[in-house]
């Protein structure tokens, strides 16, 4: 299955669904050894690289993209926080 694919039935997912898959897969990073996240890294910076730096965005477009990412941060901060409370409460 092609990630854009994957990306796009993710996000038909709730909120909250969504939340706890961002949630499931950040948690699947912590088993990678340094080898593969600093390739992962590598991988990461040398495309940055490869981009223009300039956009077409607007700074408007930026900062509402930025809005929702740290909307989604917090909502995902929100969950992960409940997971930990009633982690908490099961001892």
């Amino acid at each position: 299955m092609q990630l854009d694919h994957l990306v796009a039935e993710a996000l038909k997912l709730s909120p909250r669904s969504r939340a706890q898959l961002a949630g499931k897969l950040l948690r699947s990073l912590d088993e990678l050894t340094v080898e593969q996240n600093e390739q992962i890294w590598a991988e990461q910076a040398a495309r940055r690289d490869l981009e223009p730096e300039t956009t077409d965005r607007s700074a408007e477009q930026v900062f509402k993209e930025l809005r929702q990412q740290l909307a989604w941060l917090r909502e995902l901060s929100f969950h992960r926080l409940a997971e930990l409370e009633l982690a908490e409460a099961a001892h």
